[in-house]
């Protein structure tokens, strides 16, 4: 089976940015979570 190089490029480069989008909400999500607790506390 023949895959065109620049197709395999994009399907590679589409999988990483879909990693650090995810990666990024979960990260966004965890911080907004941790502010608000340390408003809560004071």
């Amino acid at each position: 089976m023949f895959i065109d190089g620049n197709l395999m490029l994009f399907v590679i480069l589409g999988g990483i940015m879909a990693v650090i989008l995810a990666l990024y909400l979960m990260f966004r999500r965890t911080l907004l979570a941790f502010s608000e607790g340390v408003e809560e506390r004071r």
